[in-house]
């Protein structure tokens, strides 16, 4: 992974997953097959939640940094990256549930969604 884009701030970001309060957000480069087999740049975005990422063995521990430290500092600063880079990369692991797409995809087309 190359580049990590990291947003803190004094307003939370917001989760699209469950649209509650996150703690910050990432955003890195990431390639994907594309539909002629050729791979395409682009990069993701996602928000650490704590609603959502509570379950996630590569994300407790930055959970739980934030639940002692509400900030980031030299002090603690290491750890901090230590630990956000271990939840990015299972991130830049993740794939999609091609099945679960093209059901939601059916779902929005028949404004069940």
């Amino acid at each position: 992974m190359s580049t990590i884009d990291v947003h803190l701030g004094d307003e939370p970001p917001q989760c699209m997953r469950c649209l509650s309060d996150g703690l910050l957000t990432v955003k890195f480069p990431q390639t994907r097959p594309g539909s002629l087999g050729a791979h395409t740049g682009g990069s993701i975005s996602h928000v650490l939640c704590p609603a959502c990422d509570h379950d996630v063995p590569q994300a407790t521990e930055l959970l739980a940094l934030f639940t002692v430290d509400d900030r980031i500092t030299g002090a603690n600063s290491l750890l901090f990256t230590e630990l956000l880079l271990k939840w990015t990369e299972h991130l830049n692991t993740l794939t999609v549930d091609e099945d679960q797409l093209d059901r939601e995809i059916e779902q929005w087309e028949n404004g069940e969604l």
